[in-house]
């Protein structure tokens, strides 16, 4: 399941439902957002529109999901790992982020879209408070010549 309002979706869930009235529909892995390729000119991501279309439409039929990325992070040395690209002819090394726009940032700030989840689910949780942590402080670092 793509996890957005899309044909496909609910074909699937009335092929699953038809082959069993109880069967569980998950969403493995729902995408806030998306890698960053070195050299590409846009962040990769999912607009805020669409991400909330995925959203509404996964909490609002009570669906099963797990968000990929929940929480940016950072890939070190030559572990960020890349694509073969189109045909396999095409190197594409991704930047080391590791961020993929997700709900939470790599400095552990809370974005938008984590504000839209948490007032989606509130109208289907008991007690909708969480407790957010201050994110990471940022330091400044001076310039210099390596």
């Amino acid at each position: 399941m793509s996890g957005g309002n899309h044909e496909s979706d609910f074909q699937l869930i009335k092929l699953s439902k038809s082959i069993d009235e109880n069967a569980l529909v998950f969403g493995g892995e729902i995408y806030s957002g998306w890698m960053t390729h070195w050299g590409e000119r846009r962040w990769g991501g999912t607009t805020f529109a669409k991400f909330k279309q995925q959203m509404s439409f996964l909490i609002t039929t009570k669906k099963q999901f797990s968000l990929y990325m929940a929480y940016g992070g950072t890939n070190f040395g030559l572990t960020a790992g890349a694509n073969a690209g189109i045909h396999n002819l095409d190197y594409e090394p991704m930047i080391t982020s590791y961020d993929y726009d997700a709900v939470i940032t790599e400095q552990g700030k809370t974005t938008e879209k984590f504000d839209l989840m948490l007032t989606l689910m509130s109208k289907y949780i008991r007690d909708p408070s969480i407790d957010v942590p201050d994110p990471i402080k940022t330091i400044q670092i001076a310039t210099f010549t390596p």
